[in-house]
């Protein structure tokens, strides 16, 4: 069973994507599939906020940081790279675009300046590179709260068999109020963790401890905390 792991190039890796990277790495070595990382560079919005030369970089810093914890890929992918293929695969049923959103699915619209200008396009092609990547698990955050029922649309109108969805908590930080660990909040990078000394090891430990109710049990979704925080006096392990 393959999964995948799908960032959007618009920052450096940090630990909840680690956090979420080890769980697809081990359910994919697990099931006997291949672990893909997949990288969201093609959105107009970040295209045009950073520009294609700074995405592009984001990309090999991701890779280069995923690596560094020993995340190696079966398969890189990039959606730019990909997108023709899945729209031509979408063919004629890129009509229902039009009826989810009740406008036109025209190229304009992914010109505009919002963030997540058409969410069903968005959706549609994720599913069909889904489909053709052989992805029979999907394991989500918060995001599949706001996606699932989209994503099933999208795969009965195509006749998609549904993957496996696997819901994971958000990991916060306890010190911080339970604060994002996010790009937007631009904290707790693999990067920092890198340029002071620590390990590859002492970080994904620091994770395992943060995350699993048992840490010597391993990444299983069985083992995952109900609420995973950070600690509060966060370590530069």
């Amino acid at each position: 069973m393959n999964t995948r792991f799908n960032p959007t190039a618009n920052g450096r890796l940090h630990l909840g994507h680690l956090y979420l990277a080890l769980l697809n790495h081990h359910a994919a070595r697990k099931a006997g599939g291949r672990f893909i990382v997949r990288f969201d560079d093609d959105q107009p919005y970040w295209l045009k906020r950073l520009g294609p030369h700074v995405v592009t970089g984001y990309c090999s810093m991701i890779r280069d940081d995923l690596e560094w914890a020993g995340l190696i890929a079966d398969r890189y992918s990039y959606e730019s790279v990909e997108r023709s293929a899945n729209e031509g695969f979408l063919h004629g049923d890129l009509a229902s675009l039009q009826h989810a959103q009740g406008v036109s699915p025209t190229p304009e619209i992914l010109t505009c300046d919002r963030p997540y200008p058409y969410a069903p396009y968005l959706t549609a092609v994720k599913v069909v590179q889904d489909y053709r990547e052989d992805c029979g698990l999907l394991i989500r955050g918060e995001d599949l709260v706001t996606e699932f029922s989209l994503y099933l649309y999208f795969c009965r109108v195509l006749g998609f068999m549904v993957p496996r969805f696997q819901y994971v908590p958000k990991l916060e930080c306890a010190g911080q109020d339970l604060s994002d660990v996010s790009k937007t909040a631009g904290n707790f990078k693999i990067a920092d963790f890198r340029e002071r000394g620590s390990s590859p090891a002492q970080v994904v430990e620091l994770l395992a401890e943060s995350c699993l109710i048992d840490p010597a049990a391993g990444w299983r979704f069985e083992n995952v905390k109900p609420q995973p925080a950070l600690p509060g006096d966060m370590p530069w392990v």
